[in-house]
């Protein structure tokens, strides 16, 4: 599925965003929301959405306009990357494990045929079907979002993550320099500053005026804007997953600081908990297969000794024979 803005000026692909507008919601939808939550969880498992490796352990480049001219998952796998490091580099092996399982229960936040990114409300769809940029866009648009923006490394990791197991090859998003040739800008007029070019892109063959992700590295690539691949929607829906909202006090306002501070600390905390289940999922993999190796020679060495004492057996026998034989 494809993430889009739900309208060109007010989409915001920032994944840190606050739910300034639920206000008005009580602390029961808050507790039902959170149940929900809990249960989508135990349902899917969605690539790198499920996984707090993307969420929580990757930290974006510093400086504006960092360009992640990186690109093979192999490098990201090594811990090579130059510009990207990684608090738990033992969760990257179960993030690309995860990435491997594509399904998603209908968006709570969009609405069917979206997928949610938790703790954010930024909502995707991933679409196979080739078609070219501008259709691509009208077909996102009449879906309620736009094409997708890529405003940091988190989103850039979920997206390609996201994509490997689908099948196409290049995702049309939303940025263009359609207007003015070199001028880069994204649909929803956000900052373009997070930059992921590949090698030597963008180069503007054949008049490339439009923007594809390459799935097998997630960098950028520009292309005719009538080639046909396939594309990722954004839309922006109604945060469900933030436990602390803006209250219309002062003091109230100090009380949701303390709260959100510690609602981090207890993400923190869960997160660290959940790759460690990961990365104990994935001992507990490599103790099986350990122990089904010295099984394994375990009993060949076994089988080895009786066909020897087997030998032995026969060699005896057949000199008792020869010696009976010449006596006699």
């Amino acid at each position: 599925m494809i993430k889009s803005g739900g309208n060109d000026d007010n989409n915001n692909t920032d994944l840190n965003c606050d739910d300034s507008d639920d206000d008005d919601d009580d602390d029961d939808d808050d507790d039902d929301d959170d149940d929900d939550d809990d249960d989508d969880k135990q349902r899917v498992r969605t690539s790198v959405k499920s996984n707090p490796c993307i969420t929580n352990r990757l930290r974006s480049p510093t400086g504006t306009g960092a360009n992640l001219t990186t690109s093979t998952p192999e490098r990201l796998l090594d811990g090579l990357h130059p510009q990207v490091s990684m608090d738990y580099p033992e969760c990257i092996l179960c993030c690309v494990l995860d990435s491997l399982t594509i399904s998603a229960p209908a968006s709570r936040n969009c609405g069917a045929g979206w997928e949610d990114v938790p703790n954010t409300d930024i909502c995707y769809q991933f679409h196979t079907d080739r078609l070219s940029w501008l259709d691509a866009r009208a077909q996102c648009k009449s879906e309620g979002g736009d094409l997708a923006t890529i405003g940091n490394v988190q989103e850039s990791f979920y997206l390609s993550g996201r994509s490997m197991a689908l099948d196409s090859d290049f995702y049309w998003i939303g940025a263009n320099d359609r207007a003015t040739e070199q001028g880069w800008q994204w649909v929803d007029r956000s900052p373009f500053a997070f930059l992921n070019w590949d090698v030597r892109q963008p180069n503007n063959a054949h008049n490339s005026d439009c923007v594809a992700m390459v799935k097998k590295s997630g960098a950028w690539d520009d292309f005719p804007c009538q080639d046909r691949y396939g594309y990722i929607c954004e839309k922006k829906g109604r945060n469900t997953s933030s436990s602390s909202s803006s209250s219309s006090s002062s003091s109230s306002s100090s009380s949701s600081s303390s709260s959100s501070s510690g609602s981090s600390s207890s993400s923190s905390s869960s997160s660290r908990s959940s790759c460690c289940c990961s990365s104990s999922r994935v001992v507990g993999v490599v103790v099986v297969v350990v122990v089904v190796v010295v099984v394994v020679v375990v009993v060949v060495e076994v089988v080895v000794v009786v066909l020897v004492v087997l030998i032995l057996v026969v060699v005896v026998v057949v000199v008792v024979v020869v010696v009976e034989v010449v006596v006699k």
